[in-house]
């Protein structure tokens, strides 16, 4: 007796496992293809997307610089408004000259004559000029002091002085007289505009 086996199932089995097998790779070998195309055309979307909000800013900007360039005197009315942005500190250094020509009144000055008056950044007060002696110079660098204190608008002992640290920094004889220059700290209370 002969025993006779059968072969053909398991070549048969082990074919449709190779064609199963062959079907999966492909099916993934697609997807993994159309996920691709899929996140390469994203990206040429997102680009071209770029490329047009980019192209459309720069006609903005273009265009607002051909109008801004079309008013006349652009430049100057930008120095304007820079004037107008230190108009602020001129307004509060404003105080501090009234204050002095009430001080400068109070002396009565018949012989002194300002030449100059300026404030630095420090907020110190320059007065420059000539006088017919040094004891008017004196005069008006005491009444510098007593602005506010002893006499001046609402002036009581117990307010502040406008002016403080009171100098001469220098008196010389010339042909018109004495030639002074005093120098004064601003009142911080003055400074604040009060």
């Amino acid at each position: 007796m002969s025993i006779v086996i059968n072969l053909l199932p398991d070549l048969r089995q082990k074919r449709l496992l190779e064609q199963r097998q062959r079907r999966l790779a492909s099916v993934i070998a697609i997807m993994v293809s159309a996920i691709s195309v899929g996140l390469v055309l994203l990206l040429v979307i997102f680009s071209v997307g770029q490329k047009v909000i980019i192209d459309n800013l720069s006609k903005d900007i273009t265009s607002k610089e051909q109008s801004i360039s079309s008013i006349n005197d652009v430049t100057n009315a930008l120095t304007a408004q820079e004037h107008l942005n230190t108009l602020p500190n001129i307004w509060a250094q404003r105080v501090f000259l009234t204050k002095f020509f009430e001080a400068y009144v109070q002396v009565n000055p018949t012989d002194v004559t300002l030449n100059g008056l300026s404030i630095t950044s420090a907020n110190i007060l320059q007065v420059t000029g000539t006088a017919g002696s040094y004891k008017s110079v004196s005069k008006l660098a005491e009444a510098m002091m007593q602005e506010n204190v002893s006499f001046g608008a609402n002036a009581k002992a117990t307010n502040r002085p406008y002016f403080t640290n009171v100098n001469i920094q220098s008196v010389s004889a010339s042909d018109q007289g004495s030639v002074f220059s005093i120098t004064a700290l601003l009142s911080s209370e003055t400074v604040s505009g009060n």
